[in-house]
């Protein structure tokens, strides 16, 4: 059987899941990383772009020669990237001259397309929903465990797939719609496009989002769903902020949940930070938060500059103090995703939160 490989340019760490979680990866055997020279990681193990634990993929330059027809291209933003358009093009010239396919966002499909090249879009779907002439909710017939992040990059699309990986391995049948763009690499649903559009009111979004979640539970079959929410809760600060938690609020009153885990920058937590954040999540969303998972990337506000900057530390070095937790909230655990205990008893207290759902 052939090998298939799936090549990421330019790579960085918005697309690091798409490498810790390659064995999850939908019709793809190897996800190999490609940067540009100037990247700096170049022949090294690309858990470094986030300093996470080595995942055995090899940061390379140039997609090597002896491709094959299966391989394809996952073109992302240049603009959101350390390339520069000249090495972009390099890379697109070189690639179509290999014959490989390329996979890319609508807006750089559309962008290819203009040049004469085909591309497939990895991207939130464009969906038509029929609400079947339903004015109301529709009760959602499976748990439900929502997903929350205090920001952008603070982990939310690894804990799903984590979840998703421990349901499976249970035995569950598993549906969930989740935060990234590009999750269908994974065969699993990301949120439909009409979150996002402007021109639809609050109301519509509910009611068809509720109605998306609605038919893929009967199309999967599911047993428990798991919703990813992009985006974070919340404004960081009060220099820049672009998130008031609006989509986590439609999706709560869409897709009323059972268990809610939240994504956290890494810091040094006290009881009336943890207290503030899982008051937030109960009032404003009515999520019961009971895992706060904290990442390995540090969020720096600089009153004096007005901006915020955001860097990860080494992963051995992320630490949380559960006893600050039970002594405000007995029902809420700190998860280190990095440690095995820690996962080990994440894994138990949702398991036991949805045990009387799971077993009916």
């Amino acid at each position: 059987m052939e090998i298939s490989n799936l090549y990421i340019y330019p790579f960085t760490e918005r697309m690091m899941p798409l490498c810790r979680f390659s064995n999850s990866v939908y019709q793809f055997d190897h996800v190999i990383p490609i940067v540009p020279h100037e990247f700096g990681f170049l022949g090294g193990d690309a858990g470094i772009v986030d300093k996470g634990p080595p995942i055995g993929a090899i940061i390379e330059e140039v997609i090597p020669q002896n491709i094959s027809k299966s391989d394809a291209l996952l073109l992302c933003d240049p603009t959101n990237s350390v390339v520069s358009a000249l090495p972009y093009q390099k890379q697109i010239q070189v690639a179509q001259e290999l014959g490989i396919r390329f996979l890319a966002s609508k807006k750089i499909v559309t962008l290819l397309k203009m040049n004469g090249i085909d591309g497939e879009i990895v991207d939130y779907p464009d969906i038509e929903i029929d609400l079947k002439g339903y004015r109301n909710l529709q009760d959602i017939s499976v748990p439900v465990i929502i997903i929350l992040g205090t920001g952008k990059g603070c982990g939310k699309f690894n804990t799903q797939l984590m979840v998703s990986e421990m349901f499976i391995r249970a035995g569950y049948r598993v549906a969930q719609i989740a935060s990234k763009e590009y999750s269908s690499l994974f065969g699993i649903s990301p949120f439909p496009s009409f979150m996002f559009d402007e021109s639809k009111s609050s109301l519509e979004k509910i009611q068809k989002l509720n109605q998306f979640a609605v038919d893929l539970i009967d199309q999967k079959n599911a047993e428990v769903l798991i919703v990813g929410v992009p985006g974070g809760i919340m404004p960081i600060s009060k220099f820049e902020f672009d998130e008031f938690g609006e989509l986590a609020y439609l999706v709560s009153h869409a897709i009323p949940s059972d268990i809610g885990i939240l994504n956290v920058y890494y810091q040094e937590y006290n009881a009336e930070i943890l207290k503030t954040l899982i008051k937030l999540c109960k009032f404003k969303f009515n999520v019961k938060i009971k895992i706060i998972s904290v990442s390995n990337k540090v969020l720096y506000i600089s009153p004096e500059e007005k901006r915020t900057c955001d860097f990860y530390i080494p992963y051995k070095k992320v630490s949380v103090n559960n006893s600050i937790a039970e002594s405000f909230f007995s029902d809420a655990f700190l998860l280190n995703p990095y440690d095995n205990n820690s996962l080990v008893e994440a894994k138990n207290i949702i398991m036991e939160e949805l045990t009387d759902k799971l077993f009916l």
